[in-house]
């Protein structure tokens, strides 16, 4: 099983490889942007193993590197809940409204944001939060209105 796992990973790098050739030689992408957009990712995922181990600190410094590389509403998503983990609730705000600013329609950024609304006792822009998380999709969201019902 593990050799067909790594088989299988080998395989889909290279074929990610074939496809970064491909547009940038098709001129879809330029060089740089898609140095950036590697860089932003290869932050992105290191930064996510670290929050999983509970280094939040670690991750932050990753999270920044990837919203410096490319500015996407998941990576100040990670941003947002490492500062809310870290309980540096005024950043964690920051990041989480700078996610929606990227994209009004990222559900995870609103149930983010509802959990820091939430540890800061103003609750009713949380019950907004979760509630428009849950509009768009997030399950997280959906499974906090709960807890708004009664």
């Amino acid at each position: 099983m593990e050799f067909r796992a790594r088989s299988l990973w080998y395989h889909m790098s290279q074929l990610f490889v074939g496809l970064t050739i491909f547009f940038v030689t098709a001129n879809i992408v330029s060089a740089e942007d898609m140095r950036k957009i590697l860089e932003h990712d290869k932050y992105l995922k290191r930064g996510k193993a670290l929050a999983s181990r509970n280094m939040f600190k670690e991750a932050l410094v990753d999270f920044n590197k990837a919203v410096a590389a490319v500015p996407t509403p998941g990576a100040y998503t990670e941003k947002c809940l490492a500062h809310y983990f870290l309980k540096d609730y005024g950043n964690a705000l920051k990041a989480c409204n700078k996610a929606i600013s990227l994209d009004e329609n990222y559900d995870r950024a609103y149930a983010a944001r509802g959990h820091v609304y939430g540890v800061t006792g103003k609750m009713k822009e949380a019950k907004n939060d979760f509630q428009k998380g849950c509009q768009l999709g997030s399950s997280l969201a959906c499974e906090k209105m709960k807890n708004f019902q009664h």
